[in-house]
């Protein structure tokens, strides 16, 4: 059996609720069931989520985004979806939940929200 190959994204602040969420998930998900690469859309490779990441050895990408959208990082979301052969997209907060939808789209690959910290949801 073939593992399902996941991407997460994400627009990190520091290290919070949905971003040690997602790294406690992405560390202890089955290895043998799921192949797992997270997509951080940000300005700067420190980011407190992306050192971690490599800390636990998950492959990440950082998509750089300069302000509230940027056309070239769906361009790229998109083709990293394709070209990893991504089977399925989570995105994790609403800026993901945006560039992801629209990427997705163009990519042809399903996509999965959590809406971290809508306590009345």
């Amino acid at each position: 059996m073939s593992s399902i190959s996941v991407a997460h994204l994400i627009s990190p602040l520091e290290l919070y609720g949905k971003e040690k969420w997602l790294l406690a998930f992405v560390k202890y998900l089955d290895r043998s069931a799921f192949s797992v690469k997270v997509l951080i859309i940000g300005r700067r490779e420190d980011l407190p989520l992306a050192l971690a990441l490599d800390g636990a050895g998950i492959e990440r990408r950082l998509i750089h985004v300069g302000g509230r959208y940027s056309r070239r990082a769906v361009r790229e979301i998109a083709s990293r979806l394709i070209s990893d052969g991504i089977d399925i997209l989570h995105t994790h907060d609403y800026k993901s939940d945006f560039f992801g939808l629209t990427a997705a789209r163009r990519a042809g690959c399903p996509i999965v929200s959590t809406p971290h910290g809508w306590s009345n949801a």
